[in-house]
């Protein structure tokens, strides 16, 4: 792997396994470093130096990260509340759902893909929200055609096999529709610009693009609108930093993004956040997207006569989805992991989905990053041809 940036803790290993935590570039570290080394307060909450530090580097992430997201997609008016990640972003759009509905006297109901992760199935359930999954791009369309004013929570790169689902369509048919879209943007920022332009809202992780662990945004396109709906902007969680006032009889909280975070903020999650958008920047989306597309690319080409492959080279992005022919996935998993090769197997937390395209109902997964090389693949590759030569 080419560490540069990174630490060379890591030289001894492969590490294909980007789509469930990418390595941390040294700045990154670095940046939260500096919180608990120069400025460990409290942001908005003091009046002494180091708390308003702590405040100014809060505030000046999320508009490293607004502008990030905005700019890109040209939607200048979007906010983001800073969360622990995708899956506390999901559950806050499904609490808020859940809440509306019932406001309403109206069944939830929320239209999911056909590719989705538990994050975007567990927490509709566990609001008792009704869901509505297609087996395919074509079915979910039909679905969204057939309704009106509803929720359509999709991610937009498949966790499993990174491939891209049909943004532009699905827009125009919940603009069209007066349907809310909201995008799992979970394997996204680390190689795409975040697609802000065709959804109404989405959520990511930090950890997955170069950021720290127990980090991660909401970003809503117009939230003058929905402050005043009451709608997606109300806070799932209540306590310390959400309110404008608190009474005994009464508490007026603050509209989103700060509805949206209760509690001391993860301050030197937030700064290495930042600092995490400036890595890519540097390295530039293009750049990342077509490196990791041709490393997928490279994998297809070396190993599909050996392996059922689960993604097309014209769908590629950065992930490659495969079983070898006549070896279970786990047992794939553990031979390469004893010779130092990082990748996943199983069900991926999809488990639906893995069982539609497996037979075994288990799949390997190998997902890469900018640190990843040409060299890499090739002892995947023959790591891989030697386990179906001695195992299948």
């Amino acid at each position: 792997m080419d560490l540069t940036g990174f630490s060379s803790n890591y030289s001894d290993i492969i590490y294909l396994d980007s789509a469930a935590t990418s390595l941390t570039p040294l700045d990154v570290v670095r940046a939260g470093s500096d919180y608990y080394n120069k400025y460990n307060a409290n942001p908005h909450r003091g009046m002494y130096a180091i708390s308003e530090r702590a405040s100014y580097e809060w505030e000046s992430a999320r508009a490293t990260l607004e502008n990030y997201i905005n700019t890109n997609a040209n939607t200048p008016n979007g906010r983001m509340a800073f969360t622990s990640g995708a899956t506390h972003s999901l559950n806050h759009i499904a609490w808020n759902w859940a809440r509306h509905t019932h406001s309403k006297g109206i069944e939830a109901v929320v239209h999911i893909g056909p590719s989705e992760h538990h994050s975007n199935i567990v927490n509709w359930q566990n609001q008792g929200v009704r869901i509505r999954a297609a087996n395919d791009w074509a079915e979910l369309i039909t679905q969204l055609k057939a309704s009106r004013g509803g929720l359509c929570s999709i991610a937009h790169l498949a966790n499993t096999t990174g491939a891209e689902a049909p943004l532009e369509t699905l827009w125009e048919t919940c603009e069209s529709q007066g349907h809310f879209l909201f995008l799992d943007c979970c394997q996204t920022p680390a190689h795409h610009y975040f697609p802000a332009d065709l959804c109404h809202g989405l959520g990511f992780s930090g950890h997955k693009m170069y950021g720290p662990n127990g980090i991660g945004g909401l970003w809503l396109r117009d939230t003058d609108q929905y402050n005043t709906k009451n709608l997606f902007c109300q806070p799932m969680m209540a306590g310390g930093g959400v309110v404008e006032s608190v009474s005994i009889e009464e508490t007026v909280l603050k509209q989103f993004p700060y509805s949206a975070e209760a509690g001391t903020g993860n301050v030197p999650g937030a700064v290495g956040l930042a600092k995490a958008v400036h890595f890519l920047n540097k390295h530039t989306i293009p750049v990342l997207q077509s490196h990791c597309k041709s490393l997928v690319s490279e994998c297809i080409h070396r190993l599909s006569d050996i392996c059922t492959v689960y993604i097309s080279d014209k769908d590629a992005t950065s992930i490659f989805p495969f079983t070898v022919n006549g070896v279970h996935s786990s047992d794939v998993a553990t031979i390469l992991g004893a010779q130092n090769i990082c990748v996943r197997s199983g069900k991926l937390c999809a488990e639906p989905y893995v069982d539609s395209i497996s037979n075994s109902g288990s799949i390997v997964r190998a997902s890469f990053g900018i640190y990843n090389t040409v060299k890499d693949v090739e002892v995947f590759a023959d790591a891989v041809r030697t386990i179906h030569r001695k195992h299948s």
